[in-house]
């Protein structure tokens, strides 16, 4: 039990932070982003049919609340992973090493390395 709260209090309060720092970024933008795209859509498409503007309005939005859900959780889960001890740059440089290592050139079907 001892070990439980010394983690909540020297780590786990920096963990519930983030974490309800990226929720509640993710709902805030959940909750803006249809407002100000439909305003903008509206603005943009002015002599367009309302059907055809509801769907690219739906179509956006769509996309920034799941761009910006996984922009959010990648953040969460990085800041969080430097918070427990895992050193994220060395997940970082190992996997620039492997990207170059294994780069499929232009019309070939094997890795160059």
């Amino acid at each position: 039990m001892e070990l439980w709260t010394n983690w909540l209090y020297q780590t786990g309060w920096k963990v519930f932070t983030i974490l309800g720092i990226c929720l509640g970024a993710f709902f805030i933008i959940r909750r803006l982003a249809p407002i100000a795209i439909r305003r903008a859509v509206k603005r943009q498409m002015k002599g367009k049919r309302k059907a055809e503007r509801e769907k690219r309005v739906q179509t956006l939005v769509r996309v920034v609340t799941t761009v910006s859900g996984i922009g959010l959780g990648t953040l969460a889960t990085l800041l969080i992973l430097g918070q427990v001890g895992v050193n994220i740059w060395a997940l970082a440089s190992r996997q620039v090493v492997l990207r170059r290592c294994y780069v499929l050139p232009a019309g070939s079907g094997k890795p160059s390395g």
